[in-house]
């Protein structure tokens, strides 16, 4: 597996370090990213970047905590479950709806983005990145509009949201943009084999609910790591 290491977000050597933001991207994507923020800019959006990589042990600490229910559990419509009245089953699958598997996430190939429109972020406001922020009428609508235009109409400089809509898998996330030539090489090269291998590398002791992964490899595979939307 030629890229094992940065599937899984085990390394940074792939990545290069704004310095005005502090957040790292993949090499290849970070100059297009400046391009579409200076092309946001020009529609009065001001892209502000909440999330870009992310590593495997940033992106295990919030599985841990929502698995602890420290952190908050929502359903498909982003709305907070009582997570004292779920099984750890439905915890699992609640956590994969909102928030990827550690070391399976997108955000470990510093190729994907989540972004808000600082122009419009209320003054005090903690964003959710739930879906209610970007319906029509509330804060984000404008940014989600500049997005669906740009991807209907200019192939989105090379960007795409991969879940734009709703698949039964990772809810609708309008606020997610991939970079799709660099993303697809690791997309493609990361199987079910490799899937099954990385899980296998896991200690439970630190991997909270590996147990329940294990058992529903497949589903999980299919339904929430492939299943992206190409437009």
């Amino acid at each position: 597996m030629k890229n094992k290491k940065q599937i899984h977000g085990m390394t940074e050597d792939h990545l290069v370090l704004d310095s005005e933001t502090s957040r790292l991207f993949h090499k290849e994507t970070y100059q297009k990213f400046l391009a579409l923020k200076e092309r946001a800019s020009q529609e009065g959006i001001d892209l502000y970047v909440l999330s870009s990589f992310r590593s495997f042990d940033n992106q295990l600490s919030i599985w841990n905590k929502k698995c602890r229910g420290e952190k908050t559990l929502f359903d498909s419509n982003g709305i907070a479950l009582d997570y004292n009245s779920l099984s750890d089953k439905e915890i699992v699958f609640s956590i994969l709806r909102w928030s990827a598997l550690p070391g399976t996430s997108r955000h470990h190939w510093g190729t994907d983005i989540d972004v808000v429109d600082k122009n419009t972020w209320p003054q005090g406001y903690h964003v959710e990145l739930i879906p209610n922020e970007f319906e029509e009428g509330a804060m984000f609508y404008k940014m989600k509009c500049f997005f669906d235009d740009l991807i209907e109409n200019e192939n989105g400089l090379g960007f795409f949201r991969p879940y734009e809509i709703d698949q039964n898998g990772v809810a609708p996330e309008m606020w997610h943009i991939s970079d799709f030539k660099v993303a697809q090489v690791y997309y493609q090269e990361f199987n079910f084999n490799n899937f099954l291998e990385f899980l296998d590398e896991q200690n439970s002791d630190d991997f909270l609910f590996l147990d329940i992964v294990k058992d529903h490899a497949q589903k999980i595979f299919k339904q929430y790591i492939q299943n992206i939307y190409f437009k």
